[in-house]
């Protein structure tokens, strides 16, 4: 088992609270106070790291990563509390929270060791997931977050125009995400840096179709057909 400098020193707990946390101010930090437990229960965590960004959060959360993502876990302040929260680059895998620091470590054991998100809801109830994220595990998010979003509906975009994105078959395939009344196409849902297209309603009319990835940038485009076309066009560039 490793962690990142081994956690805080033992005697520079201060930021934490030693009415709730007693443990924790003993063993200098969260990330140690993990560390020890997974020891003391015979468990391997793998690589533990302080909580970085400021010096109390070397002391009040930490990071266990694994190749699924990682699980970031902070203190609560009212109250004695684990928040824990696992991800990845691209989406969130399932969040939650308990008291019990053992309960925790378990938790986090089970994660590395590949069970799935409904084992892990059913071993630790307080560990909750979302749709998108079962259809991230069983490999269909794309098709999940075009139902999601075709279902929803947006009062900043038409959902007529969302309805005729989607009935291309080219465009059908791109992950779809709404951001400040724009749509933007991922061309990989699992990769960000892959490049997007994005379309944009504007206010006199019309729409604003851009591509991220290099050559001519966006265009401006009235009737719908066009805006397909443009879309697509796009695509088809490397």
């Amino acid at each position: 088992m490793t962690a990142e400098n081994e956690g805080p020193g033992r005697g520079d707990a201060g930021a934490l609270n030693a009415d709730l946390y007693p443990d924790l101010v003993k063993l200098g930090g969260l990330a140690s106070a993990l560390i020890h437990t997974s020891q003391d229960n015979g468990i391997e965590l793998g690589r533990v790291r302080p909580g970085s960004g400021s010096k109390e959060a070397e002391f009040v959360s930490a990071a266990s990563d694994s190749d699924r993502g990682s699980a970031l876990i902070n203190l609560g302040v009212d109250r004695r509390w684990f928040s824990i929260s696992i991800e990845n680059d691209v989406h969130s895998w399932a969040s939650g929270g308990t008291d019990d620091i053992v309960s925790t470590v378990k938790m986090l054991d089970a994660w590395r060791r590949g069970v799935t998100l409904q084992e892990l809801n059913t071993l630790f109830p307080y560990m909750h997931f979302d749709e998108m994220a079962q259809a991230y595990e069983t490999g269909d998010p794309v098709a999940t977050q075009w139902n999601q979003l075709l279902t929803d509906g947006d009062p900043f975009f038409s959902q007529a125009l969302l309805q005729k994105i989607h009935s291309n078959d080219r465009l059908r395939t791109l992950f779809p995400f709404l951001s400040h009344g724009t749509l933007r196409l991922a061309r990989d849902h699992t990769d960000r840096t892959a490049g997007e297209i994005w379309i944009t309603p504007l206010r006199a009319g019309g729409h604003r179709v851009e591509s991220t990835t290099p050559g001519e940038q966006e265009k401006i485009i009235e009737p719908f057909d066009q805006l397909i076309e443009a879309a697509v066009e796009f695509l088809d560039r490397p």
